[in-house]
């Protein structure tokens, strides 16, 4: 088993592909000139309140909407993290439930229960509690158990779990002149923890990538992750498995079926919009089968967030209709990002949301 983590800049984008023997298993970006936020923690400063909302002034002069200020006042400090990043006029969402993100566990400072991932079925969840249970009986704050804790080494569970309590004491007692505490989760650390979360694994980069910002937020909470980082560089890191194909699919509105007609996909302010064509063949059940899967994947891939609608090819028999949303809701429970699948509307629609975490492909082009 290969696992790979291929980096590099391409662009005005800084891209991360995580492979396992030469298939992609997860994709990552972000504009080189204005990066992600989410994850960034700040000192902010209320800069009023309105009803349960607050406005919160945060570095750099962003103004950020915290949905949860029972008993804060405009004046106040107030230690906030970035959960979603800001659109247009709007600035970006923030919580005072800080998170810190590791390999196998999520740290919530300020919690007090444990959590499974979502992607964890009932089965999973009865292993992974026997697993750590122990682990984490009496630790202070919450804790999210994720996925990648299963085949995890205990001693590996210790180290994360030690170095996030670790960041966690010493963020509370950060000065609150310190504006930006801790910065966002770059794409090569979303990488990078997905791909310590595989097991043994090659980290690839660009020849002459610098490194040094991409890695500012795991310097911090974990530390031992990046002092352990063996790298290796090559002209092009996208050459191994025609990663360079394949991203340039993600940009394209058009998409060929292997077995025929297309799938085409339209952006607007509110709505996502993908449209599927069977082309010559006459196979509905299949066609729709096909595209479902190229569909679900290129969704997770752009990072394409919001409400989604997919015009299918109609399919007269309610059997087959079944069948493709329970394909449907198979294929995005192997997505991180939350959504839902409502299936079919009486126009023969069929709509899907996915939970926005961070920018899409096609936002960051723009």
């Amino acid at each position: 088993m290969s696992i790979i983590l291929h980096y590099d800049q391409h662009e005005g984008l800084s891209r991360a592909i995580v492979t396992k023997d030469g298939q992609v298993l997860e994709c990552f970006f972000e504009s080189t000139k204005n990066p992600n936020q989410t994850g960034a923690i700040h000192h902010g400063v209320v800069d009023r309140v309105l009803g349960k909302n607050a406005f919160v002034r945060i570095a750099n002069g962003v103004t950020g909407f915290l949905n949860d200020a029972e008993g804060l006042n405009a004046g106040d400090a107030v230690l906030v993290q970035v959960k979603s990043e800001g659109r247009g006029d709007k600035g970006p969402g923030v919580t005072r439930n800080i998170a810190l993100p590791g390999v196998y566990l999520v740290h919530q400072v300020f919690g007090n229960e444990v959590y499974f991932s979502r992607r964890l079925d009932e089965a999973r969840r009865g292993i992974a509690d026997q697993n750590i249970h122990e682990l984490l009986e009496g630790q202070p704050g919450g804790w999210v158990i994720r996925k990648s804790s299963l085949k995890a080494p205990r001693q590996a569970l210790e180290q994360e779990l030690h170095e996030l309590q670790a960041y966690a004491k010493k963020l509370q007692h950060l000065p609150e002149k310190q504006a930006l505490c801790l910065p966002p989760t770059s794409v090569f650390e979303q990488a990078l923890l997905m791909a310590v979360g595989e097991g043994t694994f090659e980290v690839l980069i660009e020849q002459g990538t610098d490194l040094s910002a991409a890695t500012q937020s795991l310097k911090q909470l974990r530390p031992s992750l990046i002092a352990g980082l063996k790298i290796k560089e090559a002209k092009n890191a996208f050459d191994q498995g025609d990663l360079e194909n394949f991203f340039q699919s993600l940009m394209r509105k058009k998409l060929e079926l292997p077995g025929g007609g297309n799938v085409i996909f339209e952006r607007t302010e509110t709505l996502n919009l993908i449209d599927v064509n069977g082309g010559e063949r006459g196979q509905v059940v299949e066609i729709n089968r096909e595209a479902a899967e190229v569909i679900m994947q290129h969704i997770r891939f752009r990072n394409i967030g919001g409400l989604i609608v997919i015009d299918f090819l109609k399919m007269k028999s309610r059997d087959d209709r079944d069948e493709l949303t329970r394909h449907i809701h198979h294929l995005g429970a192997q997505d991180a990002a939350a959504g839902e699948v409502y299936g079919f509307t009486r126009m023969g629609l069929f709509e899907i949301s996915r939970a926005r975490r961070g920018f899409s492909l096609d936002e960051v082009l723009k």
